[in-house]
């Protein structure tokens, strides 16, 4: 009781101390955080054996000759079937129709300056073109609000060389309502001069643009092709030793969307094939599986692969080295009437990184080689949580994370190129109800709510008309205080997407 009344016979020397101790919680909040954006993270490095053996197996069933083949049969945003897109001041939506794309039109960025808006999505299938007489791209395109320019254009290269083939772009202008089917086609003919090999990459370009708010409504892509002989489905995954397929991880996604080259446009290395038909005229192909249980309809005959991960380099005088690291060979027979599936499990490791606490990361960069620094695996990948890619047999692993305001993280690590590595990486940082916080941002808090307290408390012991009169007053301090409050916290939504560029962090 003493306390008490001596708290009430003194509350304004109380409140005169808890204002001075929010202001110095608050000015020292910086000072806090500082400490604890610069402390490096806790780092731990374990190596785990990799289960399983390399080699492949041979599923043959019955199936019936086909001439007429459905390459794809989808939409224009499915990453799982190659796909990427980038797009300008417009906004890109899936629904069961297929693709919608809602474009601003043209925008003002400045009194001289404006851009119109657009979406561009890009495919990549593969083909074994010696196979076929003609290949069809086919995009349904309707117009639900305003109008756009439209585009469909394809050309084939001889990857991984950089030459290519134009084949051509379908171009229209709809109006709302006006609906159309942008076509290009395909002749082996129009590729011999570029390459006698047995597959190519083929590659299609939509592109739409608009100078009003308009709707764009991208239905079925469908790529269809004829042959005049008979062909047989080849299905085949690629998997890691111990079997788990080394397409379907979605950081893996990342070496798909990036082509040749990895982010420096120096080094690559992913899984590949290189085909080769005995008896046949075409030449040996590099073959880079672009998704899980890749389909490739071929004629019968005997085939001989070489499975491994595809390596390549700057050479001297501006050419590229390259071949198959880690292969062995793969040899079976198509006769009419089979449908064969392989499974090819090459050497791949594990390169897991637990980066805690989960929020969004910067992108971490990945460089794993042999042979003092000769780089084998080396690229940007978005991180969230316990993630992994595998890679290739390594003894030498560099990473670099660096986290949105924190301190950035180095990661050094040897080893004898036989095991898989796991990787924790702890900054001091914590989460509440998934924010990231640390203690210095914890006191500005506390401080700014004692302010905002005194406040409330000071308003409620009065009458009505004096908290009135004392509200009008005091909310003079309340956008001070919530300027306080949001230095601490996080108002941002970060998220990560692939695009054809490759891993971008939206805001």
């Amino acid at each position: 009781m003493v306390v008490v009344g001596y708290i009430l016979n003194n509350v304004g020397s109380i409140k005169k101390a808890i204002v001075l101790f929010s202001l110095v919680l608050i000015l020292i909040t910086p000072l806090v955080s500082s400490m604890y954006k610069t402390r490096e993270p806790i780092v731990i490095v374990q190596e785990t054996p990799m289960a399983g053996t390399t080699g492949y197996t041979v599923s043959k069933t019955i199936c019936t000759a086909q001439r007429e083949i459905i390459v794809y049969n989808g939409t224009v945003n499915d990453p799982s079937a190659d796909w990427y897109y980038d797009s300008q001041h417009s906004e890109i939506h899936n629904d069961d129709s297929g693709v919608n794309v809602e474009l601003s039109g043209n925008v003002t960025l400045t009194r001289t300056y404006s851009q119109l808006s657009m979406a561009r999505f890009y495919g990549s299938p593969t083909l074994p073109l010696q196979n076929y007489s003609e290949v069809k791209f086919l995009v349904n395109i309707r117009i639900v609000r305003g109008s756009a320019n439209l585009s469909l254009y394809g050309y084939i290269t001889a990857w991984p060389d950089d030459d290519y083939c134009d084949l051509g772009e379908s171009i229209t202008h709809l109006e709302e309502g006006e609906s159309r089917a942008l076509v290009v086609k395909i002749a082996p003919s129009e590729v011999y001069n570029l390459t006698t090999g047995l597959i190519v990459r083929s590659n299609m370009r939509v592109y739409i643009t608009s100078s009003e708010e308009s709707s764009v409504q991208i239905g079925e892509v469908l790529i269809t092709a004829d042959s005049n002989e008979d062909l047989y489905p080849v299905t085949f995954e690629m998997l890691s030793p111990d079997g788990e397929s080394l397409l379907v991880n979605p950081y893996m996604s990342t070496l798909r969307e990036l082509g040749s080259r990895t982010v420096n446009g120096e080094y690559s290395c992913f899984p590949a094939l290189e085909l080769f038909r005995n008896g046949s005229t075409t030449e040996p192909s590099i073959f880079v599986p672009r998704t899980s249980n890749e389909t490739l309809y071929l004629a019968a005959g005997q085939y001989e692969w070489i499975a491994g991960w595809f390596t390549q380099y700057d050479g001297f005088g501006g050419s590229w080295n390259r071949w198959l690291d880690d292969s062995y060979n793969i040899s079976f027979i198509l006769e009419p009437g089979d449908s064969i599936s392989i499974q090819i499990r090459i050497s791949a490791y594990r390169l897991s990184i637990d980066l805690s606490p989960s929020f969004a990361y910067c992108i971490v960069f990945v460089q794993a080689g042999t042979n003092a620094y000769v780089a084998r695996y080396n690229g940007y990948f978005p991180l969230q949580g316990i993630e992994y890619l595998f890679i290739p047999r390594s003894t030498v692993y560099s990473i670099s994370l660096g986290a949105p305001f924190l301190e950035r993280a180095g990661v050094f690590k040897e080893t004898d190129g036989t095991t898989s590595v796991y990787i924790s990486i702890t900054y001091p940082q914590f989460t509440i109800q998934g924010i990231i916080l640390d203690w210095g941002q914890i006191l500005g808090l506390i401080g700014a709510s004692l302010l905002l307290l005194l406040m409330v408390l000071g308003g409620m012991k009065n009458s009505f008309a004096g908290i009135r009169k004392d509200r009008n007053r005091r909310m003079n301090l309340l956008p001070v205080s919530l300027y306080f409050i949001t230095l601490f916290l996080p108002w941002v939504n970060y998220s990560f997407e692939n695009t054809f560029a490759g891993p971008a962090m939206t805001v």
